[in-house]
């Protein structure tokens, strides 16, 4: 269904080995969007297993949640963490979302300057950055070639 509609499959919150196999039947059924979201929370996924989802032509989503000590959800990662991520996965296949906006939370556009601030100053090149803040979403959501 997910393919005959051309809409984005996400993973969701399962664990490793399930994600893994739905991104391989999603992919044989022709789905041709996926995201897994936040691998490395909740679901546990490691770095190696990050690249075999985007190996099966998912893309990785990071949380700005997760980065900015405003939040009141998480510990703040530093921003070395997710740049680990991105150089292991590859900006073509890394996105940022924000999980934010909530009453007591830094708004979205606030907390996606902080880090993407951040991200450029850790050396990420500005192309990079608007890879994964533009052009990977837009693709996502059928914005732009797929």
């Amino acid at each position: 269904m997910i393919a005959e509609a051309d809409a984005v499959l996400a993973a969701g919150h399962m664990d490793v080995r399930s994600i893994l196999g739905v991104l391989e039947a999603a992919r044989e059924a022709g789905v041709r969007r996926m995201v897994v979201n936040h691998p490395d929370f909740v679901i546990g996924a490691s770095q190696q297993h990050a690249v075999k989802m985007a190996a099966l032509g998912a893309v990785i989503e990071h949380c700005l949640c997760m980065y900015d000590e405003d939040s009141t959800f998480f510990q703040a990662w530093p921003t070395a963490h997710l740049v680990d991520w991105i150089r292991a996965v590859g900006p073509e296949r890394t996105v940022l979302s924000s999980d934010l906006g909530q009453e007591n939370n830094p708004l979205p556009a606030e907390a996606y300057r902080k880090i993407c601030g951040r991200l450029l100053a850790a050396g990420v090149p500005e192309a990079e950055v608007r890879m994964i803040v533009a052009d990977n979403p837009a693709r996502l959501l059928g914005l732009g070639q797929s």
